[in-house]
């Protein structure tokens, strides 16, 4: 498998991350003075920007959060079986702390869809679920979860869905060591720092292999967006696009 990982970096790697995103129609100029076309510009950008991730322009405590995850990384379960050598997870929100896996993987169907509600590590994670309620502009939330890549671990080449999006999940990286990298397909390494708040297109092949001697904890957002969340991508992707050079 080592091999593959490294076949599919190299390959990556003949990119930039951004190398290949669209410059935004001159209709979308005016999103800020009509809702019609901010959420027209939304929706380019998610599907038909071609870009990879997106840094958000939010903040985020992200060292206050880390201390929290630290305090209980006894509750992380291995994710996803063997496939994936040392990645674990734990919800914060969803069905429980450990139903990890897309509930549509499981028992359930959409007539038998369970509640999703905090999780009983929210206790001991206030600053995370302070963030989440009252700073992150979603209106409610499907999946939540730490993500821990331990030293040495992969995430095995993968997309989590067939069609390309960039609406599809929020990453956080809580934690980011140097020589852990996430590799996407014709977009290169994500230039990853701690407290990024990045919306990714998983439906794009991607892989992370966490070279180094430190743990790696992100954390995953799936929810409901709101026109505040609309808002907050059309921005960063103006100033994505108006600093691309520098984050080429």
């Amino acid at each position: 498998m080592i091999d593959k990982i490294v076949e599919f970096f190299n390959e990556c790697k003949t990119h930039s991350h951004h190398e290949h995103i669209k410059q935004p129609p001159a209709e979308f100029t005016a999103w800020r003075d009509d809702w019609r076309t901010r959420k027209a510009y939304e929706d380019w950008i998610g599907t038909k920007s071609n870009c990879a991730s997106l840094r958000l322009q939010i903040e985020i405590p992200h060292e206050a959060i880390l201390e929290e995850v630290t305090k209980i990384e006894h509750r992380f379960i291995k994710h996803r079986g063997s496939m994936h050598p040392g990645w674990n997870s734990m919800c914060i929100h969803g069905v429980s702390t450990e139903t990890t896996n897309d509930w549509r993987a499981g028992e359930y169907d959409f007539e038998t869809k369970p509640e999703m509600g905090w999780c009983d590590i929210a206790d001991a994670c206030p600053v995370t679920k302070d963030w989440l309620q009252n700073t992150f502009p979603y209106s409610s939330y499907d999946r939540v979860r730490f993500m821990l890549l331990e030293p040495g671990g992969w995430i095995k080449p993968h997309q989590d869905y067939d069609e390309r999006s960039l609406s599809s999940a929020v990453n956080i990286a809580i934690s980011q060591p140097e020589g852990c990298d996430f590799a996407m397909e014709e977009a290169g390494v994500i230039p990853w720092r701690a407290g990024d708040v990045r919306a990714i297109d998983i439906g794009r092949p991607h892989c992370v292999w966490n070279n180094s001697f430190k743990k790696r904890i992100h954390m995953i957002i799936h929810g409901n967006g709101t026109p505040a969340s609309g808002e907050l991508m059309c921005a960063s992707y103006d100033h994505l696009w108006a600093n691309r050079s520098i984050e080429l």
